[in-house]
C-alpha cells in the first residue's frame, strides 16, 4: 500500500502517515468507463475510445482553483463540456446533472482488501492518519 507522506520523530517510529484515498484506499472503474455506462444507460451510444480521448482533453483543461469555487457545479460544467465535444446536445445539460447524481452508482468503489487492516494496525500502534484527495466533501460522504 503506498502512502504519500510519513511523518517520523526523532527515534524513528513513525507518527503520522496520509494516504491518497483514491487508488491507495479505495479502487474505483476508470472515469471514462463510469461516464460510458451512465451515457449507454441513458440511451447514448458513444465508443469508450471516442470518451477516453476527451476525458484526456477535459483533463488538461482541469482548473484546480475553479473546482474550489463551485464544487459540484464544477463537474456539471465539466460533463456538459464533455458531452458537447463528443456530440451529444439534446437535452446536454440535465444528462451531465445525471451523471454527476449517478456516478457513484457506477463507479464500482471498493476497499482495498489490504486498506482497512492496514489502517486498523497503525490506528492501534497510535499513528495519526490522514487522507489525502481531490474529491469534494459530497464524493468523500458518498464514499464512506
Amino acid at each position: 500500500m503506498c502512502s504519500e507522506t510519513l511523518s517520523v520523530s526523532k527515534e524513528g517510529e513513525v507518527k503520522a502517515v496520509i494516504f491518497d484515498l483514491d487508488g491507495t484506499i479505495v479502487e474505483s472503474v476508470e472515469p471514462a468507463e463510469v461516464f460510458h455506462e451512465i451515457l449507454e444507460a441513458h440511451g447514448v451510444h458513444v465508443s469508450i475510445e471516442k470518451i477516453r480521448a476527451v476525458h484526456r482533453k477535459n483533463r488538461a483543461e482541469l482548473d484546480a482553483d475553479e473546482l474550489a469555487e463551485q464544487g459540484v457545479k464544477y463537474w456539471d460544467k465539466w460533463n456538459e463540456r464533455l458531452l458537447g465535444k463528443i456530440g451529444v446536445n439534446e437535452n446536454r445539460e440535465v444528462l451531465a446533472r445525471r451523471i454527476n447524481e449517478q456516478l457513484f452508482d457506477y463507479a464500482c468503489l471498493q476497499v482495498y482488501p489490504d486498506a482497512a487492516e492496514t489502517l486498523g494496525k497503525l490506528k492501534l500502534r497510535k499513528v495519526k492518519l490522514g487522507i489525502v484527495t481531490n474529491a469534494l466533501e459530497q464524493e468523500i460522504q458518498k464514499i464512506s
